[in-house]
């Protein structure tokens, strides 16, 4: 972690854009697979270390900012195609500031509300593709903006993000902690939701 922290810090020296953007992926995005997720995404952090993938951590919500349970954003779990739907239903939902998504990011660590049979079980994180590998323009149901200047730091591309009915495959969720069997019921070992 030293070694990595003082090379990234030692690149923001020279350019805080390309800095920024390195420590949004390398300490955000990839410790948060690393952290919260699971054997069977160990390629996405090899990809993720190889500058394959580059990601964004798209916590950050315009009308609560880092207050993490008061997010809007929605992951529905629909069982019949054990896949998660992503939807940010307000303005206020919107994923805002969020480092390297104006333009760099193909894929985002994002924080939502997870709904399990019409019941509220917590935040949790899930790893989503925001942008096409090949033309990498946004996938279908995202919605990419840039979040406008940045006075002294043109070179910070933070962003906003907006979903509407982005179905995910089930995999996308990092189930460390808590997970969806395969008949739809939601098991987690954390068992206070607020925690």
């Amino acid at each position: 972690p030293l070694k990595k922290a003082s090379i990234l810090y030692s690149l923001s020296e020279y350019d805080v854009g390309l800095g920024t953007r390195l420590i949004v992926h390398f300490v955000l995005y990839l410790d948060t697979i690393h952290n919260l997720g699971t054997e069977k995404h160990q390629h996405l952090l090899e990809r993720g270390y190889k500058l394959q993938d580059f990601g964004c951590f798209a916590m950050t919500e315009l009308g609560h900012g880092s207050n993490v349970a008061k997010f809007e954003t929605k992951a529905t779990y629909d069982n019949s195609t054990r896949e998660f739907v992503l939807n940010s239903p307000t303005a206020t939902s919107a994923k805002w500031w969020i480092g390297a998504a104006a333009n760099t990011a193909n894929k985002a660590v994002v924080f939502a509300q997870l709904i399990v049979k019409d019941q509220e079980k917590g935040i949790h994180a899930f790893v989503v593709d925001i942008r096409d590998p090949e033309t990498h323009l946004p996938v279908n149901g995202v919605t990419i903006g840039d979040c406008g200047k940045k006075v002294g730091n043109e070179n910070v591309d933070n962003g906003f993000i907006l979903f509407s009915n982005y179905r995910v495959p089930y995999d996308c969720l990092l189930d460390k902690l808590s997970y969806v069997t395969a008949d739809g019921k939601f098991k987690s070992t954390i068992k206070d939701k607020d925690k």
